[in-house]
């Protein structure tokens, strides 16, 4: 089954790659569950649309423990509203190199910027990949390029 076909929001598609586990394939998007144990093939594919249908209703559900999550406990790094897009902001503005109009259209004007959008895409990638040569490099450039240095 192509899990792009079912009908899943964010949180439930994540749900769902956890229950599944490596019976899905990123590569390919296909969900793949086995079903051999009755002896007749109609038996075989209804256990196969229940086991389906179980794992959509569950990956819908949100369980106490979820809604208690934090960001930290998060399992990748989201930007928007995040403390770095706030603290990058904040040094922007005191640093006075935005543009003119409200706060909000300030703030715009700054996330639209190229090297806040390199910024953002380094950060993203260091925290989502973790620390290697490659995103170091790339968020120290970033960091130049923001700070004009």
């Amino acid at each position: 089954v192509k899990l792009s076909s079912l009908n899943l929001d964010d949180h439930a598609r994540k749900k769902m790659l956890k229950l599944v586990g490596d019976r899905y394939c990123k590569d390919s998007g296909i969900l793949t569950i086995m079903a051999d144990s009755c002896p007749l093939r109609q038996q075989n594919y209804d256990y196969a649309m229940y086991l389906l249908t179980v794992l959509y209703h569950e990956s819908w559900k949100i369980e106490t423990w979820e809604a208690e999550k934090t960001r930290a406990d998060m399992e990748e790094y989201i930007w928007e509203d995040s403390p770095s897009q706030k603290n990058l902001l904040d040094l922007l503005l005191r640093t006075k190199v935005a543009g003119e109009g409200g706060d909000e259209e300030v703030r715009e004007q700054l996330l639209e910027r190229r090297e806040v959008q390199e910024y953002k895409d380094s950060v993203v990638r260091l925290k989502n990949e973790g620390e290697n040569e490659s995103s170091l490099a790339r968020y120290k450039e970033a960091v130049r390029k923001v700070l004009n240095l």
